[in-house]
């Protein structure tokens, strides 16, 4: 999955330390069911989570703000 979005020169997604385990059952869940609509929804979620956490550290001015997209 990294590999395919560097070479697009799309963001990493990151995937958050309190959603890991909800990550694994995804994954595994995704596999079960043989849809994949279950892990993109996943990945949907943490992407947004992602920019949402960066734009409230832009907001509140925090040191530690990264243009990482």
């Amino acid at each position: 999955m990294k590999y395919i979005k560097l070479y697009h020169k799309q963001p990493l997604i990151k995937i958050f330390t309190e959603d890991r385990a909800e990550y694994i059952d995804t994954l595994n869940e995704t596999e079960d069911k043989e849809n994949s609509k279950i892990f993109r929804d996943f990945i949907c979620r943490q992407q947004i989570k992602f920019f949402e956490a960066e734009i409230k550290k832009f907001e509140k001015g925090k040191d530690g703000f990264t243009m990482l997209f």
